[in-house]
């Protein structure tokens, strides 16, 4: 089977941020979980300030963005599946400042 190349765009403040806390080999590990999604059409890491998050800052969010599922969106689970991974593989603090968000669609259709 051959591998479909997606869009990956990477804003330079969410680029920074990462590098601000050397979690730059984490982020690439959850870049390559995301390119193992089913339905993957494009890949989008920005940086969101949340206002009801006082105190550390903006948080680096990955978009994840992919197809509805054929068995559609009451069935997809990759939510609970993505979290479930990141809290497997990741210490709190490096979930705390970079976020996973799967998304229908594609990139700049968020």
């Amino acid at each position: 089977m051959a591998e479909t190349m997606v869009s990956v765009q990477i804003d330079a403040a969410a680029a920074a941020r990462v590098d601000e806390f050397g979690m730059r080999k984490e982020l690439e590990q959850m870049l390559a979980y995301a390119h193992q999604m089913r339905g993957l059409r494009g890949i989008e890491v920005t940086l969101e300030d949340d206002p009801a998050t006082v105190g550390h800052g903006p948080e680096v969010v990955i978009w994840v963005c992919r197809d509805v599922p054929p068995e559609g969106p009451r069935a997809d689970r990759v939510d609970q599946e993505l979290t479930e991974w990141r809290i497997q593989t990741f210490p709190p603090n490096v979930c705390f400042h970079i976020g996973m968000v799967p998304v229908y669609g594609g990139p700049n259709e968020r």
